[in-house]
């Protein structure tokens, strides 16, 4: 065992972009690379409300005044204004204009005009020192100016929280230069974490990732719950690396009708179980290791002549700040905080009423 405040290695990242990527890897099938935006998070399910995000529209600030303006309104982050629903964007201008004319600032919205590439934003964040920016209304953080030939460590530190807690990440760092204790440390945005995974990727990877087709034509099945006995006797399946039952390397297509007809039978009698399809994407590569039962939920991946590393949380889904450490002139380490003082109360509150008899 190791001690559980030590410093552990996660692996290392290159970034030959010079800019680094942290966001939640369930989010990458969104990801548009160079292209405009043009994905619908799969949870919107309402035509109407499909149809409006699909016609959104990205604004900038401009003027005199622009920096100022676009603290003051606090919508998101620097100049820009991304993925504004077609339904939002009346009330978003009337927002603004009340902004600046309770200030008196000097400064207007601006429609950008076509939709802004996620990779374009990355660009502008990084630009700006480090910066957060949405992808389907989710935060990731962009940072720049990085060494693009040579590979940066990972490590990350984890504490025993108590009981109920447990042993969780305090942080995960991105090792540029040494002196880390005397480095200067900055807040450059937040990550929106829904997948309870978080993935540190060269920017210019991003365009090959490869979410949820099979790059071998082939698929996983997964279930598990607390009806897997009932399902192992009507559905079959094998016991999987990670604990869970059911069927490797079948042919996507059969993979997929094996997955629809577990969840039929999930969803004929409302039965408590949950069905995985696993296609053998770049996701699914980095997903195995993680689940494979490493010590720290981590996985890591070359791809697009870079190399990545993911991890779980270990908090679960948040919002996790990251910070950039150095100087205005270098980078020596880039840090996301998992474990800070609130989200352990927070976590323990939740833990509590989960506990008592009243919940």
């Amino acid at each position: 065992m190791h001690d559980p405040d030590e410093e552990v290695e996660l692996g290392y990242v290159t970034v030959p972009s010079g800019t680094l990527v942290i966001t939640d890897m369930g989010y990458l099938g969104s990801w548009s690379g160079s292209r405009p935006p043009s994905s619908v998070p799969p949870e919107i399910t309402d035509p109407d409300l499909r149809a409006s995000v699909v016609a959104a529209q990205d604004f900038r600030v401009v003027g005199r005044d622009a920096e100022s303006a676009a603290r003051a309104i606090d919508l998101q982050s620097l100049t820009f204004l991304y993925d504004i629903p077609r339904h939002g964007v009346a009330t978003m201008l009337a927002r603004f204009k009340e902004t600046v004319d309770r200030h008196g600032f000097d400064a207007m919205l601006e429609a950008e005009h076509t939709r802004v590439s996620h990779r374009e934003r990355a660009r502008r964040a990084a630009a700006a020192g480090g910066a957060d920016f949405t992808v389907d209304g989710v935060w990731s953080v962009a940072i720049g100016h990085l060494p693009e030939d040579r590979p940066l460590k990972v490590v990350g530190h984890k504490h025993e929280y108590g009981t109920g807690v447990g042993e969780r990440w305090v942080d995960v760092t991105v090792v540029v230069a040494g002196g880390l204790e005397a480095s200067a440390r900055r807040r450059v945005g937040q990550i929106g974490v829904d997948w309870a995974r978080i993935i540190l990727i060269d920017a210019d990877a991003l365009g090959f990732w490869v979410h949820e087709d099979a790059l071998d034509g082939r698929a996983d099945v997964a279930y598990w719950g607390r009806d897997v006995d009932l399902a192992r006797v009507s559905l079959g399946g094998d016991r999987l690396e990670d604990g869970t039952f059911g069927w490797k390397d079948q042919p996507a297509a059969e993979a997929l009708v094996i997955a629809t007809r577990a969840e039929r039978w999930r969803s004929d009698s409302n039965r408590r179980l949950m069905v995985d399809y696993r296609p053998h994407s770049h996701h699914h590569q980095v997903m195995e290791q993680i689940r494979r039962g490493s010590e720290f939920g981590v996985g890591a991946i070359d791809i697009g002549g870079a190399r990545a590393v993911a991890f779980h949380t270990s908090w679960g889904d948040g919002v996790f700040p990251v910070f950039r450490e150095g100087t205005d002139r270098q980078v020596t380490a880039v840090r996301v905080v998992l474990g800070d003082d609130d989200r352990k109360q927070r976590t323990q509150a939740v833990l509590s009423r989960r506990e008592s008899p009243r919940a």
